[in-house]
């Protein structure tokens, strides 16, 4: 695996799945956060969360919290 501005690193096969699991939940948390109304941040959760059998309970976790943050900014706006 080659990280951008970091170099090559080894992963062995075995972890190949955490990798990959990783790399799905740190592309949503900018995708969150570019919402910019409750409609459309709303209908990306929901998303997330039909898709919810591939992530862990910590990412869901990671991700509520982004999205919860950003549902009370939004909210306030209104």
């Amino acid at each position: 695996m080659h990280l951008e501005g970091k170099g090559g690193y080894f992963i062995s096969y075995r972890k190949l799945q955490q990798w990959i699991a990783a790399c799905r939940i740190l592309t949503k948390a900018p995708v969150i956060r570019a919402c910019r109304n409750l409609n459309s941040l709303n209908a990306l959760w929901s998303a997330i969360l039909q898709e919810g059998e591939r992530y862990t309970e910590e990412a869901i976790a990671f991700l509520e919290t982004i999205w919860q943050q950003l549902y009370s900014y939004l909210s306030s706006r209104q």
